[in-house]
Order: structure tokens, then sequence, then C-alpha cells
């Protein structure tokens, strides 16, 4: 739990927002795959786990993005990740396995899905000069090193990194 802890702080050091969002279902959903506009790196931990109660609610999402000298960070509660239901890698954290793994969920969940709140990428994209384009959203084009790791209460938290662009229709 102290790991995961010190990995929030830190992604959550330089910009913070808390805001309950509540989103339609994952049908709602855009999916991109092609892409446009500058490439941000990015390092996203969250809390997948239907099964185990923590300090850290299901569905609280805290994002990192750099570019160059430039980064933010957000921290909050989203309605998407939340509603999960195969825990954080179809293996740990369900009462239903799917057994996909950590990589194949998470590029299933997150690659080219416009799934992050109108609030929390205007907070990540403010500090690079850049206004949030509703035709465009800020989506991942890459995914990788997603892991799940088991925290304090036996909560699995998942943790990836990748790159986020600009979603274009085709």
């Amino acid at each position: 739990m102290r790991r995961m802890l010190t990995i929030l702080g830190l992604v959550v050091m330089v910009s913070l927002l808390q805001a309950g969002e509540v989103r339609a279902g994952s049908a709602a959903i855009d999916t991109y795959s092609s892409f446009a506009g500058p490439a941000l790196s990015a390092t996203v931990v969250l809390n997948a786990d239907t099964l185990h109660g923590s300090s850290v609610l299901p569905g609280t999402v805290a994002i990192k993005l750099t570019r160059g000298n430039t980064s933010s960070g957000v921290l909050y509660d989203d309605g998407y990740v939340s509603s999960f239901a195969h825990g954080c890698d179809g293996i740990n954290g369900t009462a239903t396995p799917t057994g996909e793994g950590a990589a194949v969920k998470t590029n299933q969940r997150f690659l080219g899905k416009d799934w992050l709140p109108p609030a929390v990428k205007s907070e990540l994209l403010a500090p690079f000069g850049i206004t949030p384009d509703p035709l465009q959203p800020l989506v991942f084009s890459d995914i990788s090193n997603a892991v799940c790791t088991e925290g304090q209460d036996h909560v699995w938290i998942l943790s990836f990194t990748g790159t986020m662009q600009f979603g274009k229709k085709q």
C-alpha cells in the first residue's frame, strides 16, 4: 500500500483535480485507431478491484502527462473505471475471472478509447497550452507496461504507461 500511495502522490504532485464524473456505459465510448497532434507520455495508476475494500475506492484514477520539461497530473473518481466488472486484469480483483491478463485487458479498456471526462482533459492539457477538442479527443495511441500489483488489504491496482495523442475519425 505504501508503494501505491507513493506512486499516487508523485502522479498528483503537479496538479490535483477531484471530480466525481459519472459516464454512460462503455458502449457510449468512442474508439479511435488514427491519431494526430503532439505525443504526450502518460503514467496511469488506478483501482479497478471489484472485490476488496480499501481506502482507495474502486474507480480512483491518477494520471500524469509529460512532454519535455512540462508535466500535469490529476487524481479523480472515474465512473467508467468503477464500472469494470472483471477487476484489474480479468484475473485479479474479480469474482468472475475472464483470464485475459493485464496487457490484453488494459488495451481492451483504454487503447484508442475516449474515456476521460471533459474536465479531466482540460486539466491535463492546460499546462501544455492545448485546449481540448471534442472532435479530436485525448486518447491512448500506445500502451505498455500494464501491471497489476497487489496492495494493502489484497486490493489489486493497475498501473501502465503509454502515449496519449488526439483521436481522428477516419
